[in-house]
C-alpha cells in the first residue's frame, strides 16, 4: 500500500510521512513523560517533527551519541572489536574469559559478555564488539596476540591456488545457514572461484611475475548463496 501511494501520489506520500513522525515523536515524548528512558538514534526524527509538523518539544528527549557514546568518547572510551577467522566461537569464549581476566573490576565489561554470550547469536564469523578505555584496547590487543601465539585460539589461514586454469579457495570457514537443511553447506569445503577468463590470466600472470599468494582480506555477502569476496 505504501509502495503504491509512493508511485501514484508521492506529494501526499511525504505529507503522511511527516504526520507519521510527529506522531511517532509525541509518543516518545510520552513515554519520556512516564519515566522511559528515551532517546533519538540519529535519524532526524526530532527535526522533521520540529521543522514540518510544528512538535516544538520535539528535542525534550536527546540523540543517542550526545547522550551516551559522546561522554565515553570524552573518557578516552571507544570500541574494541575481535573477530575468529578460524570460525570456531569458542576463540571467541576464550578472549571473553581473557577480558574478564585482564579487567576484573570493570563491572560494565563483565555485564556486558556475560549478556552477549547469553542473548547474542553469532552471524557468519564469530565476533564481538566491547567497550575499553584508553590503554586497555593495547593491552588486550597484545593478550590476543599471545593467545594465538600459545594455540589457545586458532586463526584459519585461507588462500586462493590455481588448478587447471581455475582460481580455487582453500581454508575459508563459512558457518552454516542456522535455518538450513539437510542440504546445507560444508564450512570448510574447497571452493571455485567464478572468474572470467580474462580475470584469472591476470591473476595468474601477477603471480608469476612476482611470487605472490592470493589471500582474500574481506568476504561480502551479496544475494545468498552468492558471496563477494576482496
Amino acid at each position: 500500500m505504501a509502495d503504491a501511494l509512493r508511485r501514484n501520489n508521492p506529494d501526499d506520500y511525504v505529507r503522511k510521512s511527516y504526520d507519521t513522525m510527529a506522531h511517532h515523536v509525541e509518543m516518545m515524548l510520552e513515554l519520556q513523560k512516564r519515566g522511559a528512558i528515551t532517546f533519538d538514534y540519529g535519524n532526524n526524527i526530532r527535526g522533521q517533527a520540529k521543522d514540518k509538523r510544528g512538535v516544538e518539544n520535539a528535542f525534550d528527549f536527546p540523540g543517542f551519541v550526545p547522550a551516551y557514546i559522546r561522554p565515553l568518547f570524552c573518557e578516552g572510551k571507544g570500541p574494541f572489536r575481535f573477530v575468529a577467522l578460524s570460525g570456531d566461537p569458542n576463540d571467541i569464549a576464550v578472549c571473553d574469559e581473557k577480558l574478564k581476566e585482564l579487567f576484573p573490576n570493570n563491572t560494565r565489561l563483565l555485564r556486558w559478555l556475560t549478556m552477549a554470550k547469553e542473548k547474542i547469536a553469532f552471524q557468519g564469523l564469530p565476533a564481538r564488539i566491547c567497550w575499553l578505555g584508553m590503554g586497555d584496547r593495547e593491552i588486550a590487543g597484545v593478550a590476543f596476540n599471545e593467545l594465538v601465539k600459545e594455540g589457545k585460539v586458532n586463526m584459519g589461514d585461507s588462500f586462493c591456488y590455481f588448478r587447471n586454469s581455475e582460481l580455487w579457495l582453500k581454508s575459508l570457514h563459512i558457518s552454516v545457514y542456522k535455518n538450513g537443511s539437510y542440504a546445507n553447506h560444508e564450512p570448510m569445503r574447497l571452493r571455485k572461484l567464478l572468474l572470467t577468463k580474462k580475470e584469472i590470466k591476470r591473476l595468474e600472470n601477477k603471480i608469476k611475475e612476482k611470487g605472490l599468494t592470493i589471500i582474500p582480506y574481506k568476504i561480502q555477502n551479496v544475494v545468498l548463496p552468492k558471496l563477494k569476496l576482496f
